[in-house]
């Protein structure tokens, strides 16, 4: 690395695009790790791109009139005058949290008159808003929630394709129903908290209860709908590959800790770590060596960046790691995180604790 090494603005902009190589990331990592200020100084350079990238998309669509505000405040401010006043940024942006971490999306079913409004959470990002009804909803990275605009009229109902964080506003009359993986699943619910974990490529459709009650549907191959009911601080884990529905206690504090960004594992197989991982940065993990599934790991971590983690993992577990990035057919879009993991050649480890 050169002596005294500073990233200009546009080359820490490529470099959050994801555009720059392996070498030149590395480099930039060092210098950004040095101290907070650096840090400090990428992350708001980051919240300032997906702020601009989704006042466009959002530019674009016929969404909701409170947005059309968020569009004008970004408009008013430049972007490298932001760069060059991060400090100030970081605290603007706040404020703007719907701007920079999700995307609004209007969708016309073609068979009806209904029109279906789509929230998406930015990949490593994590955001919260209201629905019309008055629910809160937290939702994690790369997730998405769909419902159309019946939604608090005739129904509340909706889809949820990622992880999502519920305070359910009572409604006696209107029961609130969530659906995962094509309505295989749902969740009904008066009034309650809960969280819901259902990436589509995951094994496992997780439900924690904070408080209050929920039903859990399972809809089986011949169409009859099992109904399970979950009190709080209860954990429902169904596998969709199996159709088998398990209830178990759970930390509810452990489960809701990434609303905090925070990342707590207990004692889980490293393969359950690996997936947290993928969800929460938006990177894809290529394990070279398939016994490092089998480690298990024990670790908290609050606000940190994946290079710190990763960096954790090789001198505890032993595992060496390179970050490359997909090539991708859109040199506009940024280029997807590759993690390949294998063990140190040194050791020869199974089932690893820390």
């Amino acid at each position: 690395m050169r002596v005294n090494f500073i990233p200009s603005e546009s080359l820490l902009l490529s470099y959050i695009r994801g555009l720059e190589s392996a070498d030149q990331n590395t480099q930039i990592e060092i210098w950004m790790f040095q101290n907070q200020e650096n840090e400090n100084l990428v992350l708001a350079i980051a919240q300032i791109y997906l702020a601009q990238e989704a006042s466009d998309i959002i530019n674009n669509t016929k969404s909701i009139d409170a947005y059309s505000k968020i569009q004008r405040k970004i408009k008013q401010r430049k972007i490298r005058r932001f760069i060059r006043n991060y400090s100030s940024a970081a605290a603007f942006i706040l404020g703007l949290v719907l701007a920079s971490a999700i995307f609004l999306l209007l969708q016309v079913k073609p068979a009806s008159d209904l029109q279906y409004t789509t929230v998406e959470s930015n990949p490593g990002m994590r955001t919260s808003f209201y629905l019309p009804d008055g629910t809160q909803v937290y939702l994690n990275s790369a997730s998405s929630i769909s419902y159309n605009s019946n939604y608090n009229d005739k129904n509340r109902s909706l889809n949820l394709n990622g992880e999502a964080y519920f305070k359910v506003k009572p409604n006696n009359k209107k029961p609130f129903i969530v659906s995962v993986f094509d309505q295989d699943m749902r969740i009904r619910v008066l009034g309650t908290e809960f969280n819901l974990r259902a990436y589509s490529k995951s094994k496992e459709i997780q439900t924690s209860l904070v408080s209050g009650k929920v039903q859990v549907l399972i809809r089986s191959p011949k169409g009859k709908e099992n109904v399970s009911d979950l009190m709080p601080s209860e954990k429902a884990i169904y596998k969709p590959n199996t159709g088998q529905l398990s209830i178990v206690k759970t930390n509810t504090n452990h489960e809701t800790a990434w609303m905090e960004g925070k990342l707590i594992f207990k004692d889980l197989e490293m393969e359950q770590v690996l997936e947290k991982l993928s969800n929460f940065y938006d990177v894809d993990f290529n394990i070279i060596d398939k016994e490092i599934k089998t480690y298990r790991f024990t670790g908290t971590f609050q606000n940190r960046q994946l290079v710190q983690i990763l960096e954790y993992l090789k001198m505890s577990s032993k595992i060496e790691y390179v970050i490359s990035h997909a090539p991708t057919d859109d040199s506009k879009e940024p280029r997807k995180t590759l993690v390949t993991l294998k063990k140190t050649p040194a050791y020869n480890l199974k089932n690893k604790s820390i």
